[in-house]
Protein backbone atom coordinates (compact mmCIF):
# COMPACT_ATOMS: atom_id res chain seq x y z
CA UNK A 1 0.00 0.00 0.00
CA UNK A 2 1.20 3.41 -1.07
CA UNK A 3 2.53 5.88 1.75
CA UNK A 4 2.02 9.52 1.23
CA UNK A 5 3.57 12.64 3.32
CA UNK A 6 0.90 14.61 4.96
CA UNK A 7 0.10 18.04 3.57
CA UNK A 8 -1.43 20.56 6.48
CA UNK A 9 -2.86 23.22 4.93
CA UNK A 10 -4.56 24.63 7.93
CA UNK A 11 -1.27 24.59 9.95
CA UNK A 12 0.44 27.98 10.60
CA UNK A 13 3.96 27.72 9.23
CA UNK A 14 7.18 30.12 9.15
CA UNK A 15 8.25 30.00 6.06
CA UNK A 16 11.58 32.36 4.79
CA UNK A 17 10.33 34.68 2.09
CA UNK A 18 11.86 37.30 -0.79
CA UNK A 19 8.97 39.79 -0.43
CA UNK A 20 10.73 41.87 -3.17
CA UNK A 21 10.28 38.59 -5.18
CA UNK A 22 6.66 38.25 -4.86
CA UNK A 23 5.98 41.36 -7.38
CA UNK A 24 6.13 40.08 -10.89
CA UNK A 25 7.21 42.22 -14.03
CA UNK A 26 3.96 42.19 -15.83
CA UNK A 27 1.46 41.53 -12.84
CA UNK A 28 -0.97 44.29 -12.06
CA UNK A 29 1.30 44.37 -8.23
CA UNK A 30 4.43 45.46 -10.56
CA UNK A 31 2.62 48.19 -12.18
CA UNK A 32 0.79 49.98 -8.87
CA UNK A 33 4.36 49.63 -6.82
CA UNK A 34 6.15 51.16 -9.62
CA UNK A 35 3.68 53.62 -10.67
CA UNK A 36 3.21 54.31 -6.80
CA UNK A 37 7.08 54.42 -5.94
CA UNK A 38 7.75 57.10 -9.30
CA UNK A 39 4.36 59.44 -8.07
CA UNK A 40 5.29 62.39 -6.26
CA UNK A 41 4.12 61.72 -2.55
CA UNK A 42 4.59 65.17 -1.42
CA UNK A 43 0.86 66.19 -1.02
CA UNK A 44 0.73 63.33 1.55
CA UNK A 45 4.07 64.10 3.36
CA UNK A 46 3.03 67.97 3.95
CA UNK A 47 0.43 66.41 6.21
CA UNK A 48 2.43 64.91 8.97
CA UNK A 49 4.18 66.48 11.49
CA UNK A 50 5.93 64.31 13.80
CA UNK A 51 9.62 64.86 13.09
CA UNK A 52 10.04 66.03 16.46
CA UNK A 53 7.60 63.96 18.59
CA UNK A 54 4.97 61.36 17.90
CA UNK A 55 5.64 57.85 16.65
CA UNK A 56 6.68 57.32 13.29
CA UNK A 57 3.95 57.21 10.91
CA UNK A 58 3.17 55.06 7.87
CA UNK A 59 4.98 55.91 4.43
CA UNK A 60 2.34 57.38 2.59
CA UNK A 61 3.22 54.79 -0.25
CA UNK A 62 2.72 51.57 1.99
CA UNK A 63 -1.53 52.48 2.40
CA UNK A 64 -1.72 53.58 -1.16
CA UNK A 65 -0.50 50.34 -2.78
CA UNK A 66 -2.39 48.28 -0.15
CA UNK A 67 -5.76 49.68 -1.24
CA UNK A 68 -4.67 50.10 -4.53
CA UNK A 69 -4.30 46.42 -4.66
CA UNK A 70 -7.42 45.42 -2.47
CA UNK A 71 -9.51 47.62 -4.56
CA UNK A 72 -8.24 46.16 -7.82
CA UNK A 73 -8.98 42.81 -5.29
CA UNK A 74 -12.60 43.56 -4.60
CA UNK A 75 -11.74 44.15 -1.07
CA UNK A 76 -13.10 47.75 -0.01
CA UNK A 77 -13.40 47.98 3.40
CA UNK A 78 -10.41 49.22 5.97
CA UNK A 79 -10.99 46.23 7.99
CA UNK A 80 -10.28 43.63 5.05
CA UNK A 81 -7.85 45.85 4.12
CA UNK A 82 -5.74 45.97 7.30
CA UNK A 83 -6.13 41.89 7.28
CA UNK A 84 -4.93 41.36 4.09
CA UNK A 85 -1.82 43.55 4.83
CA UNK A 86 -0.81 41.16 7.63
CA UNK A 87 -2.14 38.23 6.12
CA UNK A 88 -1.40 38.44 2.26
CA UNK A 89 2.19 38.23 0.82
CA UNK A 90 1.29 40.44 -2.03
CA UNK A 91 -0.20 43.06 0.14
CA UNK A 92 2.54 42.57 2.33
CA UNK A 93 5.28 43.30 -0.15
CA UNK A 94 3.53 46.11 -1.89
CA UNK A 95 3.22 47.85 1.82
CA UNK A 96 6.70 46.85 2.45
CA UNK A 97 5.96 44.92 5.51
CA UNK A 98 4.93 47.37 7.77
CA UNK A 99 0.95 46.71 7.59
CA UNK A 100 -1.20 49.26 8.33
CA UNK A 101 -3.68 48.29 10.55
CA UNK A 102 -7.47 49.21 9.46
CA UNK A 103 -7.83 52.34 11.60
CA UNK A 104 -5.06 53.93 10.11
CA UNK A 105 -6.32 52.72 6.58
CA UNK A 106 -9.75 54.10 7.60
CA UNK A 107 -8.19 57.49 8.78
CA UNK A 108 -5.70 57.79 5.94
CA UNK A 109 -8.46 57.69 2.74
CA UNK A 110 -11.24 60.20 3.95
CA UNK A 111 -8.46 62.85 4.73
CA UNK A 112 -6.58 62.21 1.48
CA UNK A 113 -9.37 60.92 -0.96
CA UNK A 114 -9.07 63.51 -3.63
CA UNK A 115 -5.13 63.17 -3.67
CA UNK A 116 -6.10 58.76 -3.61
CA UNK A 117 -8.46 59.78 -6.62
CA UNK A 118 -6.51 61.24 -9.01
CA UNK A 119 -3.05 58.84 -8.09
CA UNK A 120 -5.64 56.11 -8.52
CA UNK A 121 -7.35 57.00 -11.98
CA UNK A 122 -3.38 57.22 -12.94
CA UNK A 123 -2.54 53.88 -12.27
CA UNK A 124 -5.72 52.27 -13.74
CA UNK A 125 -5.01 54.59 -16.54
CA UNK A 126 -1.72 53.55 -16.97
CA UNK A 127 -2.38 49.83 -16.70
CA UNK A 128 -5.23 50.07 -19.58
CA UNK A 129 -2.77 50.32 -21.99
CA UNK A 130 -0.96 46.88 -21.21
CA UNK A 131 -3.95 45.40 -20.72
CA UNK A 132 -3.63 44.20 -17.08
CA UNK A 133 -7.02 45.56 -15.74
CA UNK A 134 -9.61 45.74 -18.85
CA UNK A 135 -10.29 48.81 -21.26
CA UNK A 136 -8.38 49.60 -24.49
CA UNK A 137 -5.10 50.22 -25.07
CA UNK A 138 -3.80 53.37 -26.73
CA UNK A 139 -0.67 55.25 -26.96
CA UNK A 140 -0.07 58.49 -24.50
CA UNK A 141 3.60 59.35 -25.58
CA UNK A 142 2.91 61.93 -28.11
CA UNK A 143 3.87 59.49 -31.11
CA UNK A 144 1.40 59.21 -34.22
CA UNK A 145 0.24 55.94 -34.55
CA UNK A 146 1.13 54.15 -37.81
CA UNK A 147 -1.29 54.69 -40.61
CA UNK A 148 -2.38 51.34 -40.90
CA UNK A 149 -3.44 51.04 -36.73
CA UNK A 150 -6.46 50.13 -35.99
CA UNK A 151 -9.25 52.91 -35.46
CA UNK A 152 -9.28 52.26 -31.55
CA UNK A 153 -6.00 52.87 -31.25
CA UNK A 154 -6.23 56.57 -32.62
CA UNK A 155 -8.49 59.09 -30.77
CA UNK A 156 -9.11 63.14 -30.54
CA UNK A 157 -8.13 64.70 -27.29
CA UNK A 158 -11.68 64.60 -26.00
CA UNK A 159 -11.81 61.00 -26.53
CA UNK A 160 -8.53 60.55 -24.54
CA UNK A 161 -9.74 62.92 -21.57
CA UNK A 162 -12.72 60.52 -21.39
CA UNK A 163 -10.66 57.52 -21.21
CA UNK A 164 -8.83 59.33 -18.76
CA UNK A 165 -11.58 60.56 -16.74
CA UNK A 166 -13.68 57.12 -16.95
CA UNK A 167 -10.97 55.15 -14.04
CA UNK A 168 -11.14 58.35 -11.83
CA UNK A 169 -15.00 58.14 -12.17
CA UNK A 170 -14.91 54.47 -11.01
CA UNK A 171 -12.12 54.90 -8.45
CA UNK A 172 -14.55 57.41 -6.72
CA UNK A 173 -17.31 55.08 -6.43
CA UNK A 174 -15.07 52.48 -4.75
CA UNK A 175 -13.91 55.07 -2.35
CA UNK A 176 -17.58 56.51 -1.50
CA UNK A 177 -17.99 52.91 -1.12
CA UNK A 178 -15.28 52.27 1.05
CA UNK A 179 -16.19 54.76 3.42
CA UNK A 180 -19.87 53.62 3.39
CA UNK A 181 -19.02 50.39 4.88
CA UNK A 182 -16.57 51.82 7.13
CA UNK A 183 -19.45 53.69 8.48
CA UNK A 184 -21.20 50.57 8.63
CA UNK A 185 -18.99 48.41 10.39
CA UNK A 186 -18.28 51.53 12.97
CA UNK A 187 -21.75 51.49 13.54
CA UNK A 188 -21.96 47.57 13.38
CA UNK A 189 -19.21 46.18 14.99
CA UNK A 190 -20.89 42.61 15.28
CA UNK A 191 -23.46 42.96 12.79
CA UNK A 192 -23.94 41.80 9.31
CA UNK A 193 -20.87 44.13 7.93
CA UNK A 194 -18.26 43.08 10.08
CA UNK A 195 -18.58 39.52 9.22
CA UNK A 196 -18.49 40.42 5.57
Amino acid sequence: MARFKDTEENQMRFIAVSLKDQIRQGTFEWAVNRRIDLADLSLYEKKYNNDAKGAAAYPPKAPLKAVLFCYWRGIITSRKTGKACKENIIVKALAGDCGPDHSSIAAFIPSNSGEVRGLFAQVLFRCGGPKLITGEMFATDGRKPPSNAPKERSCKIAELRKKRDKPEKCIARVIQQHRETDKEEKTHPHGKAAKN
